[in-house]
């Protein structure tokens, strides 16, 4: 199944999805970008019948496939939890669920089945049992479980601490070598790796593992090497399994007429997929690492703002199967032993939540699975210490260490998604949010242009914004602006029920963006529980909009409504409690801010425009005056506390 076979605008109806899924091949090399036009809204099914048909279709592999699915789950995870439920009654507290997942998992014939001598003992505990069970059902579920390990605030933590083994812990398998001579060249380099291969990977993951080795000239390398099972033909089966479900999903109606689910589900599968495909190609990931380093690499770019660690590729040394590259040393970024750790650690999160705003606001190049087995604390093999970035040999440095998936964010989306932050911080305004959510390709044209459902929609996300933020009770509204915290927990039960009613529609970039987002955000809180990711969007968001590099329509709309009154006049207060917004959360000085903002198109506008409403308001014809004094003026209306 070729990833580009998977986009949104590939399909025309719900049955040739399944039918495609069912003839598809192995993933090509062409390029994974995004097409910045919005998809098309997925049409109603034309008869109730076309799931059946679409299952006649599909071989008996796939029907085998889910048995197997259904019945790793109910013998290994849902008889354990059901008899740990009935001995316990259903947990209602936080400490209860924790209890919970820390229940041992012994209590029947189907649980102890599950344990073998190398994996587990008498005292597996059910969150244990669930991951043996991911591991067993193959890559696509474990990719679930990874993204789940990383969120310890909405599932029970100590069943988030048991997922994060299927990050880089999973049970490893013994062909490396032999993969290895059939995929590289007889060469110098083929011959010392295979001899100076180190025994045991250091990582096991879903789809490969990783192991050490040395270069002719001593140089150390890691060697990633996909698993020998036929992982292409599990994925295979797994997206044809999805999408038959999605086709079932969506043919359900409500009396007779309009779709149960307007969301679109087979959008949402084709993307997840899509991304495990790529993963499935080392090759994509090389080209990934690669154009990643041109934009963030330490080495590449020393004078950039965002610099993180990207290990060096080794091209004439990697395949569809084998990829070779730098070793890093160091440690994982999720390593919480000790108080200096969790602040270490802090600290890097931080830089990535600040690499990830960068790549989904400015450059549109997105690591979508910034999971703690791919963020590392990067130790400098030179001289056996951590580096920063700012040569202080005290202060770690982040890595990145795979690349398997990397989505492109268009740009229209990157300049709505500012506008929506910064009107939903500054302005609190639902409606201007809910009107941008046609750049951010959220919903069909046939809501946008329908009035009525608008304001439906404006009320609508009132309320869930009600839901989901929650807005600190002590700020001083004037003086700054309150950064809510986000509640992502609450977040899916509140978008479910807008889902049906406004026909939403999840693009590849809006999971990607979530996810990357939102794991980032579970690393952090897991140290401080108050952890806001919108403190760092927010000023990004503000910046951006006075640069607006894009000259973007949308931006220039947004920044007038932000700093103007009813009657289109700028505002004084709006501005200054817009600069002190930037000033407040970059730490910047007001002169800096001044200074660079007068950089900007924006910002020149503005202050040309103040000037110029302040000669009209004031009366003063500054005809005789200096540009001193001018200025002086300006500086003293906007930033006078």
């Amino acid at each position: 199944m070729a990833p580009h076979s998977l986009s949104p605008q590939s399909r025309s109806t719900t049955e040739s999805n399944v039918h495609l899924a069912s003839t598809s091949t192995a993933p090509s090399s062409t390029s994974t970008s995004t097409s910045p036009s919005k998809p098309a809204p997925t049409p109603p099914p034309t008869s109730t019948k076309q799931v059946p048909v679409a299952m006649a279709q599909t071989d008996l592999l796939v029907l085998h496939r889910a048995w197997r699915i259904g019945q790793i789950l109910l013998d290994k995870v849902v008889g354990p939890c059901s008899i740990t439920l009935l001995k316990s009654g259903w947990p209602t507290e936080e400490e209860q669920w924790n209890n919970f997942w820390l229940s041992p998992a012994t209590d029947t014939a189907a649980a102890a089945a599950a344990i073998t001598s190398s994996t587990a003992n008498a005292t597996t505990t059910l969150a244990q049992q669930l991951v043996l069970a991911l591991e067993e059902m193959g890559p696509t579920y474990v990719k679930l479980g990874q993204a789940l390990s990383s969120r310890p605030d909405i599932i029970a933590p100590t069943l988030a601490q048991a997922l994060r083994r299927l990050q880089d812990q999973m049970q490893p398998f013994h062909d490396a070598k032999r993969i290895l001579e059939s995929e590289l060249p007889d060469t110098e380099e083929r011959k010392a790796i295979l001899a100076s291969l180190s025994e045991l990977p250091v990582a096991a993951a879903s789809v490969g593992q990783v192991y050490s080795a040395l270069l002719p000239n001593q140089t150390k390398v890691a060697v990633k090497v996909q698993r020998p099972v036929d992982i292409q033909n599990l994925v295979d089966q797994d997206a044809k399994l999805f999408l038959l479900i999605a086709a079932a999903l969506e043919t359900l109606q409500i009396q007779g007429q309009q779709r149960l689910i307007q969301a679109d589900i087979t959008g949402a599968i084709q993307e997840f997929m899509s991304r495990l495909y790529e993963e499935l190609d080392y090759r994509i990931e090389a080209r990934n690492l690669q154009e990643f380093a041109s934009l963030y690499c330490h080495r590449m770019n020393p004078g950039a703002s965002v610099q993180v660690v990207v290990p060096h590729l080794y091209p004439a040394l990697s395949t569809k199967r084998v990829l070779v590259m730098e070793w890093i040393d160091g440690t994982k970024l999720v390593n919480l032993d000790t108080e200096k750790s969790k602040q270490e650690s802090l600290a890097l999160i931080r830089e990535g939540i600040d690499c990830t705003l960068s790549q989904l606001l400015e450059t549109g190049v997105l690591h979508a699975d910034p999971h703690g087995g791919n963020l590392w604390k990067y130790k400098d093999p030179s001289t056996g210490t951590t580096t920063g970035i700012d040569n202080d040999s005290s202060k770690p440095r982040l890595a990145y260490v795979d690349f398997g998936l990397v989505a492109k964010v268009p740009v229209e989306v990157r300049d709505g998604l500012v506008c929506a932050v910064a009107e939903l911080v500054f302005q609190r305004n639902a409606t201007a949010v809910a009107n941008l959510f046609g750049e951010l390709a959220l919903i069909p044209d046939s809501v946008l242009t329908n009035p009525d459902q608008m304001d439906s929609l404006a009320t609508e996300l009132k309320r869930v914004l009600d839901e989901v933020l929650v807005y600190p009770t002590n700020n001083v509204m004037h003086t700054s602006s309150t950064v809510p915290q986000l509640r992502f927990d609450r977040l899916i039960n509140a978008l479910t029920t807008m889902l049906p009613r406004f026909q939403f529609q999840l693009p590849p970039y809006f999971l990607n963006n979530v996810r990357a987002l939102s794991t980032l955000e579970g690393m952090a809180r897991e140290i401080q529980p108050d952890f806001n990711v919108l403190q760092y969007i927010y000023p990004y968001a503000l910046e951006r909009i006075l640069a607006n590099p894009s000259a973007s329509p949308v931006v220039e709309a947004t920044i007038q409504h932000l700093m103007t009154n009813d009657q289109g006049r700028l505002d004084p207060n709006k501005i200054k409690r817009l600069l002190r917004d930037i000033a407040l959360f970059t730490g910047y000085s007001m002169t800096k801010i001044l200074r660079d903002m007068l950089h900007t198109r924006n910002g020149q506008r503005i202050v040309k425009r103040v000037i110029k409403e302040s000669i009209v308001i004031r009366g003063r014809l500054h005809r005789h005056g200096t540009r001193k004094r001018i200025a002086r003026d300006v500086h003293t209306r906007l930033f006078r506390l």
